[in-house]
């Protein structure tokens, strides 16, 4: 019972984030149009706005991520370099999924076992 709520409570969370940004990118949208159109004085290119704001938000999470690409325990291959110890995305998506599925067998097992 209490993973269902935990799942409950993250897809809530999941869901809100998901609405905040959405609302965020529509004013930045409007505010951007408006700001392009008063700076610019060309009403036609009102609509470039959003993609150039968009294109550039592009770039800079495409920069982020060539720059620092998202590793667990990226430190610690730092210190030790053994190749035993390397880091693998396979590996972690795996274990992951695992953790995922052992809690999903473990809030479906009361429900399996009572029939």
């Amino acid at each position: 019972m209490q993973a269902s709520a935990s799942i409950r409570r993250n897809l809530f969370l999941l869901a809100a984030g998901m609405a905040a940004l959405h609302g965020m990118v529509e004013l930045a949208f409007g505010a951007a149009t408006l700001t392009f159109e008063e700076v610019g004085g060309a009403s036609s290119l009102a609509g470039l706005a959003p993609a150039l704001l968009l294109g550039c938000a592009a770039l800079a999470a495409l920069h982020e991520r060539v720059t620092r690409p998202d590793q667990p325990g990226a430190r610690a291959r730092r210190r030790a370099p053994d190749e035993s110890q390397r880091w693998t995305p396979e590996d972690w998506e795996l274990d992951r999924l695992d953790a995922f599925l052992t809690e999903l067998r473990a809030t479906a097992a009361p429900t399996g076992e009572a029939s």
